[in-house]
């Protein structure tokens, strides 16, 4: 009987706790829950737990409670969130694309996030696989580009970031609809336009301005100049290095009021070795054709 009842402690205490949106529990809180077993111990009576079916293993270390009515489609992001709880996560790669539609079908059973702990695939039976890629970006690197997804309990990437860290981690593109795509990099684009919109920032031009193709150089000098670190950071998700850097080239870095943020823009996002002099000779093109006319 004594060798019962840590199992009836841990059935009740689970019975109380559990419900649709905490079915699953890490071995450090069913040892929580038993503070004065031995670690041996502790281990049997996880074993006989399983064998009584009070809990399933879903893979090391997270355990799933069968008895209530949990939902299974969402089990895999669950765990990921769990076993990965001090790390900086977010769905990604083929699997927030697929859910975006631009993949058509998965090439593996499970899902991808990248995380700021180490790559590592881990196996969780019949319930598919949980693969965690290194990044080492950052939230604040990331803020426009995010989204939290409250029934994963996790973040996750827009299309552009998806597909940007695919390219990163070399994954294979045959699969991504280019068209769709490009279709949620155009609206990603317009949202971008409209937030600027609302910020006040196009305070010259008229209030009804929307955003086209044509328009893209305007929307990167704006932001280059005016906007917030994370819109910036947006920016060369959307475009890509090689045409914000353009932009700036052209429209940014010889405007001399913006001095101390081109030197800033040129090391930091750039990797530019430029040093605050070599940009204080520049001139404001503006300014000089605004003299020009008047002549």
């Amino acid at each position: 009987m004594h060798s019962l009842r840590p199992l009836k402690h841990l059935s009740s205490i689970l019975s109380r706790l559990a419900d649709p949106d905490h079915y699953l529990f890490s071995s450090s809180d069913l040892r929580g829950a038993l503070p004065d077993q031995s670690a041996g111990a502790f281990k049997t009576l996880l074993s006989r737990v399983e064998k009584a079916g009070l809990l399933r293993r879903v893979c090391r270390g997270i355990y799933l409670y069968p008895a209530v009515d949990y939902p299974a489609g969402l089990l895999l992001y669950h765990a990921a969130a769990l076993l990965r709880i001090d790390h900086f996560n977010y769905i990604s790669l083929e699997t927030a694309l697929s859910d975006a539609g631009v993949i058509s079908q998965l090439p593996f059973n499970g899902i991808t996030l990248m995380s700021s702990g180490r790559s590592n695939l881990v196996e969780c039976g019949e319930f598919g696989n949980i693969e965690f890629v290194h990044t080492q970006k950052t939230p604040d690197r990331l803020t426009e580009q995010l989204e939290y997804d409250a029934r994963c309990h996790l973040w996750r990437a827009s299309v552009p970031l998806a597909l940007k860290d695919m390219r990163a981690a070399r994954r294979n593109l045959d699969l991504v609809n280019w068209e769709l795509a490009d279709d949620a990099k155009e609206r990603a684009k317009s949202a971008l336009f409209e937030n600027m919109k609302t910020k006040g920032l196009f305070w010259s031009y008229s209030s009804q301005m929307e955003y086209d193709s044509s328009k893209e150089p305007l929307l990167i000098e704006t932001v280059l100049k005016y906007a917030d670190m994370e819109d910036i950071q947006g920016l060369f998700t959307l475009f890509g290095k090689r045409r914000v850097r353009e932009v700036w080239e052209k429209q940014v870095k010889t405007d001399s009021r913006f001095l101390k943020l081109n030197y800033f823009l040129a090391r930091v996002f750039f990797g530019l070795n430029t040093e605050a002099a070599d940009l204080k000779g520049l001139t404001n093109a503006r300014a000089d054709k605004l003299r020009l006319l008047a002549g």
